[in-house]
This record gives structure tokens, sequence and C-alpha cells, in this order.
């Protein structure tokens, strides 16, 4: 976009007229106006019209027509009051790259025009996530000092406010928000700075900044407790949710789920849809992309899906947009609320079919299949923690999951 030229109508003032530009008198105050790379360019000076400003800015006429010859005039140099905008706009008409020094560049400014040119490249996830990090923690705290007051001290004391409030794993995550924010910035204007993170990593030895991330118990639910929610849950979201207790499918794997994926004894887990708008061809892993056996209770599921299913995609909200994570929630907290269960996480589901299928009597290697893991490892770290006296619900959870002990076949 090019800069605006003020255009000067005649009115009352006087000018004295140069062969490069004028000095141009309004109200008592000069004003300089010159061509440049073929725009016309007026600025105020601010200066009182007297004999000795007239006889400054004249000179400083000559001295910029001299370097616009020399083609060595830089409109950024020239009114460094200008914004940042003009002066890329500028740059761009002059023939070069216009960068702003850490001790120039406003980190508000920078995040406004990272959010507008990069994020919308990022992730699906990012592109959620990121915007609020900026909104509620980095603007709030940075946006009115540079990336050269930005350092790793002042930085410290923040963190130290956010303790008092956060989790060490949120804080973390603000914090690779603007560790990725300060790498751009700093390769973008191709600056030599110091990293604030690099003192961060030291006086963070063993989390005693940000505090050390702890690992939350795995839960799964009880055979009843899973039966009460799903009483609880509405019409349009009780086949849904029941394909993920039969299945162990996240949320986006369920979103992203075709009629032509229903093979009669085999449902093939093969795409996903993220955050109800990107859809993936390729899942999170090889392994995550995998077939299972249709049992007579998820024979039922599906054609029931099938048959109110408006087109290929078996799983839609109400209104008939893609399915997504927000309103899975939503609907699982009202349920839990209304059945009495204490109130889990939806992803609980996978955790519990992890721990279910191993109480109905299938190997490990079975279950790590049907849960999409390249081996059984991570249900011996995560989902196959075992809870007290689930054992008495196997002869009930075998009949509801409908599961035989025969291997499901890869595709």
């Amino acid at each position: 976009m090019k800069p605006e030229a003020k255009v000067i109508r005649p009115v009352a003032f006087r000018s004295q007229r140069r062969e490069f530009g004028c000095l141009v008198y309004r109200r008592g105050r000069i004003s300089i106006r010159f061509a440049h790379c073929g725009q016309v360019v007026e600025r105020a000076t601010g200066d009182k019209d007297t004999a000795k400003n007239r006889e400054r800015w004249t000179a400083w006429l000559d001295a910029a027509a001299e370097k616009i010859l020399k083609g060595t005039f830089r409109m950024a140099d020239a009114f460094p009051g200008m914004t940042a905008e003009e002066k890329r706009d500028w740059a761009q008409l002059e023939g070069w790259e216009y960068r702003q020094g850490p001790d120039q560049l406003l980190v508000r400014d920078y995040l406004s025009d990272w959010t507008a040119r990069i994020l919308p490249g990022e992730s699906v996830h990012s592109q959620r996530h990121h915007p609020c990090v900026i909104r509620a923690h980095l603007e709030p705290r940075f946006g009115s000092v540079t990336f050269a007051d930005l350092n790793g001290v002042e930085m410290e004391r923040w963190i130290r406010e956010l303790r008092q409030r956060l989790s060490p794993k949120r804080i973390k995550n603000i914090l690779s928000v603007l560790r990725r924010i300060w790498e751009d910035a700093t390769e973008e204007n191709g600056w030599d700075l110091r990293s604030p993170f690099e003192h961060l990593t030291r006086r963070n030895r063993g989390g005693r900044l940000t505090g050390q991330t702890r690992q939350q118990a795995v839960e799964v639910l009880r055979l009843d407790e899973w039966l009460a929610v799903q009483e609880g849950l509405s019409s349009h979201y009780r086949p849904i949710f029941a394909l993920m207790a039969h299945t162990g499918i996240i949320a986006s794997e369920a979103a992203g789920l075709r009629q032509s994926d229903d093979c009669g004894t085999l449902l093939h887990i093969r795409n996903s849809i993220v955050g109800g708008v990107h859809e993936k061809q390729q899942m999170k892993t090889a392994h995550r992309r995998r077939a299972l056996p249709v049992t007579a209770p998820l024979r039922e599921i599906l054609d029931t899906l099938k048959v109110r299913a408006l087109d290929q995609y078996l799983c839609r909200v109400p209104d008939g947009r893609y399915l997504y994570d927000d309103a899975l929630r939503k609907e699982w907290t009202r349920a839990c609320k209304k059945s009495g269960v204490r109130y889990r996480k939806p992803y609980v589901l996978r955790h519990t079919v992890a721990l279910w299928l191993q109480v109905a009597g299938l190997p490990r290697a079975q279950v790590a299949d049907i849960m999409g893991h390249a081996d059984y490892g991570m249900l011996d770290k995560v989902y196959g923690r075992w809870q007290h006296g689930i054992e008495a619900d196997a002869e009930r959870i075998t009949a509801y999951l409908g599961v035989k002990k025969s291997p499901p076949t890869n595709p």
C-alpha cells in the first residue's frame, strides 16, 4: 500500500516555491512539501514561521534534494516519528527492506503483526491457543516495552507473579508462546541479542522458578458411573459418547469418522477433524491409523449414527457443524452434573476403555493395537493403571463391550 500524500487545497497560506520543493506556511507554522518516489510529501515541522526557521528548513530541503538525487534519501531516517507501517511502505518504494531495531520495536506492535502474518500458517491448536495467551498475559505485561527491554531479570520477576495464580504447566505453556515470538522477531529483523530464555534456563534448574510439573494420577470410570453419565446425555450425544466408550477414539477421530470407514466387521480410523474445522488425512502417529473389530454393541451404535447422518460424516453437533471438543465438553459436564457423577474430563473415556479391555481379558498387545499405540508401553505408563475394585465389574464390562479375544486386523 503506497503512503497517501496530503493534497494542499487553495486556502489562506503563503508558500516559498523552490525547484525541488517548498515551504508551506499555515496559521503561523511551517510545513515542508517535496516530491519523492512519485509521491507528493507534506509534513508539518511544528516550528513557528520565523526567518530563522525558514532558513533552517530551506537548508533541510536542499540537503534532502541532494540525497534524493544520489539515491540515499530515506523517509524512515528523515521522519523517525512515522509509524512502522509507514516506514515499511516507504522502504518498499525506495527499494530497500525496513527493519526496526530492538530498541525501536514495541512488543505490542510485533504481536499484532505476528498474529496477522504468521499465526494463520500454524496448527489449528496454535491458532486457538496463542491469541488467548497473547491477550491475557503477553500484551498486558510486555506490550508497552521494546524487545531491547525484554530481559531475563524482568521475565523472572513476571514468572514469580504468575506462580501465585497459575500452575507450573500453564506457565511453561505461556513461556513457549513468548519464546516462539521472540525467536521470530529476532530472526526476521536480524538482531544479535542475548536471549532472555538463557537466563531463565539457568535460574529454573530443577523447576526452582516455574515450579515442578506434577504428573496427575490417571483415573477411569467404573461401569455404573459411565452408565449413569450415559443416561444424563441428550439423545443426540448419547451414541457419540457410546462410540467413544467402546473404541477409545478421541473427539477429533470421532469427528472425522465417515460412513465409508465402516466396513462391516472392521471400523477404520484413518482421518480426523481438529477443532471442528481442520480435516487431517495424516493421523497423529502411524499407529493411530488403525482398524477396530466391530462388536455387536458397536454395530448397533454405528447403525444408529448412520441412520441419522446427513452426509458422509457420522458424528456432528446438533446444528450440523463438525464435531469439536468444546461441544463435547459442555454436554459431558451437563450430564455429569445431572447424574451426580464426579466430574472428570471427557478424555477419561479413553483411559477407561484401555483398562476395561484388559479387565475383559484381552492381551495387552491387542489393547495397544486398538488404542493406536506402537506397543503396550503406554498402557503400563498411563492408560492401564489399575483401579481398585474394578475387577468386580469384569463380567459386566465384557458383556457391555461385547469383545472377543481375537486380535484386530491392521489396515
